[in-house]
């Protein structure tokens, strides 16, 4: 209930008020995630790809509908779905890099499910390309060209800590310690595609998960 209303709750009271307002903002972003399409296995899949099941879609569902009130006023909004953002610098990597360090790191699962990322400079350009693209409004999928299997991410991690990505986490294991919000997010399969960025003409300063591990 937390997670739900920390999202919907702030984002509806911005487009209720921006759209009664006397000179409202030409554009509205609002955040959302790639768990709008749940658990696709090994179909890709871009913005014209259907809602997927699980709390994770749920929320981001109820995330983007907040945003109506200023679409319906005639605002360009745009919902940004955004990957697993990555960064040397911290984040959630400072969390995966304890056990490759460690030397036990290694694939989540059976490793074969989508892991659809994006560099956080990529993040930030990706904004500003939204903003100053005025055909842009909808879903973005904000995710680097290329989504890899979870295993080949786990060897990527491994060689920029030049350490072994040989030890599996165990699917039965995640589900144990997480539960349902660790099932999902960690053991569900998202390829996801950046078919509006690529479309507009985004380039992105980091295509490729080394470059993005090296900064």
């Amino acid at each position: 209930a937390e997670i739900l209303a920390s999202r919907v709750e702030g984002t509806k009271l911005l487009a209720e008020a921006i759209s009664v307002a006397r000179t409202p903002p030409k554009v509205f972003l609002t955040a959302s995630g790639i768990g709008y399409y749940g658990d696709c296995g090994q179909e890709r899949v871009d913005e014209a790809g259907h809602q997927g099941s699980g709390y994770l879609a749920e929320v981001a569902r109820a995330w983007e509908d907040a945003a109506q009130p200023a679409a319906a006023a005639g605002i360009r909004t745009a919902s940004m779905r955004f990957g697993a953002v990555i960064s040397a610098r911290g984040g959630a990597m400072a969390k995966m890099r304890l056990p490759f360090l460690l030397g036990v790191g290694g694939p989540i699962g059976g490793g074969h499910q989508g892991f659809s990322w994006i560099a956080l400079d990529d993040v930030l350009y990706a904004i500003h390309h939204v903003i100053r693209h005025d055909e842009i409004r909808g879903p973005v999928n904000v995710v680097a060209p290329r989504a890899l299997p979870q295993r080949e991410f786990a060897e990527a991690l491994g060689r920029a800590l030049r350490r072994p990505a040989l030890v599996p986490f165990p699917e039965i294991a995640v589900k144990k310690m997480f539960g349902q919000m660790g099932e999902e997010a960690l053991l569900s399969s998202q390829f996801v595609e950046p078919s509006v960025l690529r479309r507009t003409g985004f380039a992105w300063s980091a295509g490729s998960l080394d470059e993005a591990l090296g900064r």
